[in-house]
């Protein structure tokens, strides 16, 4: 079962340097945005690989969501993007997520997964994604 996590709003930057270079692909580049939702919220810093292809690409972002509190939550996403016809500057894009954080509120997530869906916007340099949690009898336990 799919329960909602979050919102994301992204924004390419081409001025930000990558969270981390070491990552699966191509470095196609970096930026931030914005994550609201009903478990957790805040500003977000990604970091895109990927595995070009004329109308499917593999991807691999890496985020972080920063919270007002000042807890991060890592995000480390292995996916794809698809496209109608080489012409299209919009991507359907579909992937899995992996959680990270030290911070006490935030470890539950730790223990699950998640996924989220969106579109990409090449001609905007915008994302907008919907992120769920993906619930078992692993994880029911959780908030």
């Amino acid at each position: 079962m799919l329960e909602h996590l979050f919102d994301a709003e992204l924004v390419y930057r081409s001025e930000l340097e990558p969270l981390t270079e070491d990552g699966k692909g191509k470095l196609i580049g970096s930026g931030d945005g914005t994550v609201t939702g009903p478990a957790i919220a805040g500003q977000l810093s990604w970091t895109l690989f990927e595995r070009p292809g004329k109308l499917v690409c593999a991807m691999n972002p890496v985020a972080v969501i920063e919270t007002a509190e000042g807890a991060r939550v890592r995000i480390e996403a292995r996916g794809f993007a698809r496209r109608a016809n080489e012409a299209s500057r919009r991507w359907a894009v579909a992937a899995t997520l992996r959680f990270e954080s030290e911070h006490e509120r935030y470890r539950w997530l730790e223990r699950t997964l998640g996924v989220w869906e969106g579109e990409f916007d090449a001609k905007a340099h915008r994302a907008h994604y919907q992120a769920y949690l993906v619930r078992d009898d692993l994880n029911s336990d959780q908030p």
